[in-house]
């Protein structure tokens, strides 16, 4: 549900971030200085927010027991970078690389050719 949510909001804010994309003069790797500290931070309004006002709970196992905790729970409880490994600092990795092809397709595409290739990312 959290992933899903995520999505839905990334996929509003690219919307609404094209408009200023494709009308202003700035060059790309500036405007790109402003989408990850956006992101960042719908993210932890998120976080707080399906942890506060939802109560998402998810099982995390810690120390071979099971622990049924909120999102919020598990990073003051077992720190920021719990449960992480290389896979993790992969997908971090991909997921910038997305980041920045789709503020390039944005900035030099129309809309016809992003929806093609937002859905093959999708899928």
């Amino acid at each position: 549900m959290f992933i899903g949510l995520k999505i839905m909001c990334q996929c509003f804010a690219c919307i609404y971030a094209e408009l200023f994309m494709k009308t202003d003069p700035e060059v790309l790797y500036i405007q790109m200085a402003w989408i990850k500290p956006v992101e960042l931070l719908v993210t932890m309004i998120m976080t707080v927010f399906m942890s506060t006002v939802v109560k998402v709970e998810n099982v995390l196992f810690v120390e071979g027991t099971p622990k049924t905790m909120t999102a919020v729970q598990a990073i003051t409880e077992l720190g920021y970078f719990h449960h992480w490994s290389w896979l993790t600092v992969v997908i971090m990795c991909f997921n910038m690389g997305d980041t920045f092809m789709t503020a390039t397709v944005a900035k030099k595409f129309d809309s016809v050719v992003k929806g093609v290739a937002g859905v093959a990312d999708i899928i």
